[in-house]
């Protein structure tokens, strides 16, 4: 993903985003509480969220294995959702990450990450993705 491919539609999605760990679609959402949502977005903005999609090699084990070690098994865990949660002026990025499981689709799994050092900042239902 490159950072032209950032465009957010009127419900702040984008939708179909692929990453070598997931066989399905995901969907990129910016919250609509951010000011960037309604902002134009500055390429500085968008290759960061570009860069964070492209280092999924590097973030997608930690939360996969954040998840895995509470519950015991990896049966029906899906990445959603990637939600961005930091506005253009900050200097440090944070993205939620929001998983549904096969035994509790209803509340399914979420956690915030540092952007930078992919850091798990939070970690809950997938409602603490954002």
């Amino acid at each position: 993903m490159n950072k032209n491919d950032i465009m957010f539609d009127e419900d702040y999605c984008l939708n179909d985003i692929y990453i070598d760990e997931e066989v399905n679609p995901i969907t990129l959402e910016i919250l609509d509480s951010l000011y960037a949502a309604d902002e134009v977005l500055q390429d500085d903005y968008k290759e960061r969220i570009a860069d964070f999609i492209n280092s999924s090699k590097k973030w997608f084990p930690i939360a996969y294995e954040k998840i895995v070690s509470e519950i015991g098994n990896a049966d029906g865990l899906r990445l959603m959702k990637i939600f961005v949660l930091f506005e253009q002026n900050q200097s440090n990025s944070l993205f939620g990450l929001s998983f549904n499981l096969d035994f509790d689709r209803e509340h399914g799994r979420g956690m915030k990450l540092d952007g930078d050092n992919f850091a798990v900042l939070k970690y809950g239902e997938a409602s603490d993705a954002f």
